[in-house]
């Protein structure tokens, strides 16, 4: 995998881009990407990755998520509305990575107002044809959606492939109305699941993993509370 990048496309880093400190402690090699762990955060991160404008040599490859089962995509996207319990309509949702646009087209069945975007032009095509729901190809913070105008902003395993989450954290609760709510799902990359996914952690596109401890100081430091872990 990393064959597929020139030296030039790749950087190198020597300090965790969380915290800064030099101190890492290696955990693997994957598709020739080095994960370590920063030893005073706890951030596990790329300390060679794919550099940021380079990452859609990964994202628009033919082959990137071509084997998604509409009928699956369509049943992950109402359990994940179902996280929400009962929404009254006329909440304000919006899906920032909403790839194929099953979440989506879940909300809107129920009568939701319910948008999105996704950088990726594959992703757009696959979201209109597949459910008929079009989105934006665009970035969260390119869409320059008003502050407090969404009452559910949802983003599901998107925060591992994003080289700068703390601002979009920063982002997401400037979006917030003053009850809303942000719908995250990320990997958990402590205890019992460090062992058994050990190896296969989807390098280079996903450049950090999360434990707990280091998401809560990350959300703390933009304004933001856990409300429900599950």
């Amino acid at each position: 995998m990393i064959d597929r990048f020139t030296d030039t496309q790749l950087e190198r880093l020597h300090n965790c881009p969380w915290c800064s400190a030099e101190g890492a402690n290696p955990l693997f090699v994957e598709n020739g990407f080095p994960y370590v762990e920063c030893a005073k955060c706890t951030l596990i991160y790329l300390s060679v990755r794919p550099r940021e404008q380079h990452t859609g040599i990964l994202y628009e490859d033919p082959g990137y998520r071509i084997a998604i089962v509409p009928a699956d995509a369509e049943r992950i996207g109402e359990n994940r509305l179902a996280l929400l319990g009962k929404v009254p309509l006329g909440t304000r949702i919006f899906e920032d990575g909403a790839a194929e646009g099953a979440f989506i087209a879940a909300c809107r069945k129920q009568g939701l107002r319910a948008d999105g975007c996704d950088p990726s032009e594959r992703a757009v095509g696959r979201a209109k044809r597949l459910f008929g729901v079009d989105i934006a190809q665009n970035t969260l913070e390119g869409c320059a959606l008003q502050s407090g105008s969404v009452d559910v902003l949802a983003s599901f395993n998107l925060l591992s492939h994003l080289y700068h989450p703390w601002d979009y954290m920063k982002e997401a609760a400037r979006l917030l109305s003053a009850r809303g709510v942000w719908l995250l799902r990320t990997g958990d990359r402590t205890g019992r699941m460090k062992r058994i996914r050990w190896g296969k952690w989807s390098a280079p596109e996903h450049v950090f993993h999360y434990n707990r401890r280091v998401l809560a100081e990350m959300m703390a430091a933009a304004g933001l509370q856990t409300w429900k872990v599950q």
